[in-house]
């Protein structure tokens, strides 16, 4: 059986909602585990774990599953990211038995820092959203003022500021809002917060944000480097045209429209000077200008990223680790 600790994973954020969907589907489907550490034949948790229980877990014979997001990184953590990525590096290299990568970019990502290991020892599975409560909407034409949105925890610059002065260049040329739904943890992006056009909207509930979502039209998104983003995955499966960079994990996850995505640079690691607005600003306008046709395509893949499958994929992954036959 298997031991995933979830109650340390009860805060805000990324691992904490993927944790809470993964216990949710364990439970619905009656997939055996364990919060007990001595009850386990192996452990799961995301990102990195104390060195000791992992010592102990390696001394009791048991498996070790590890899942990874992304990675610090020098070109914007700088000599500190050897020291942020110690908890996570150390599981990765020298305790883990399978490692579960959230996207073909995340998986690139950790290769370049932490190195590479063999395809046995690895899968990618991207996240997934609860679909009872992240569905799309019938909604399917453009007409009066434009409902832009955004959803995250905007901690950083780049996740807010390009959409922002992408925006600005449509002032006076078309009628539109911008929702940006959760907190704002940084002070340099409040001084951009003083446009007629934005409305802040505060949730810490999924099913507010998802309503938020449907009454929308278009989803803009900017973050640099992202290996799989949640606030992506949940406006995808609300049927929402998505436009943004093309960062990180972003093509893969929007293949079906990747021509919305504006170009940043082939690099691995890009850089926030080369997010250029006003590419961001002909994708916006792109995207209006054909809105029916891309809005049919968000519609046709909103049920790309149902966390049943992914969920489905994790149970499959824990199995083959803990070769658990079926009774």
């Amino acid at each position: 059986m298997l031991y995933i600790p979830f109650r340390k994973f009860r805060y805000l954020g990324g691992p904490s909602s993927f944790m809470s969907n993964l216990k949710n589907y364990l439970d619905k489907t009656g997939y055996p585990y364990t919060e007990s550490f001595f009850k386990a034949d192996g452990i799961f948790f995301p990102m990195g774990y104390r060195a000791y229980k992992l010592w102990a877990a390696k001394r009791m014979g048991m498996k070790i599953i590890q899942r990874l997001d992304g990675v610090y990184y020098p070109s914007k953590h700088g000599e500190r990211y050897y020291k942020f990525n110690s908890l996570q590096l150390k599981t990765y290299r020298y305790f883990s038995d399978f490692v579960i990568f959230q996207s073909e970019y995340s998986k690139k990502q950790v290769f370049e820092i932490f190195g590479e290991i063999d395809e046995s020892k690895y899968a990618i599975i991207y996240n997934g959203a609860n679909s009872d409560i992240f569905y799309p909407t019938e909604k399917k034409e453009l007409s009066g003022k434009i409902k832009f949105i955004t959803t995250g925890n905007f901690r950083n610059v780049d996740m807010l500021e390009p959409i922002i002065l992408a925006l600005d260049e449509f002032v006076g040329e078309r009628d539109f809002e911008l929702n940006i739904v959760g907190p704002i943890n940084n002070d340099l992006l409040r001084k951009y917060l003083n446009r007629d056009y934005i409305v802040k909207r505060e949730t810490k509930d999924l099913k507010g944000v998802a309503d938020i979502l449907r009454s929308s039209d278009i989803f803009i998104y900017s973050h640099l480097n992202p290996p799989c983003p949640n606030s992506v995955v949940e406006a995808v499966s609300c049927g929402l045209p998505i436009v943004g960079f093309d960062s990180g994990a972003m093509s893969e996850l929007c293949y079906f429209s990747k021509d919305l995505l504006a170009y940043v640079s082939d690099e691995v690691f890009q850089r926030y000077e080369d997010f250029d607005y006003k590419k961001l600003a002909e994708k916006i306008e792109l995207l209006i200008r054909n809105y029916d046709y891309y809005k049919k395509i968000a519609m046709d893949y909103s049920g790309l990223y149902n966390f049943d499958e992914t969920g489905a994929k994790y149970a499959e992954a824990f199995d083959s680790v803990l070769k658990r036959k079926e009774s």
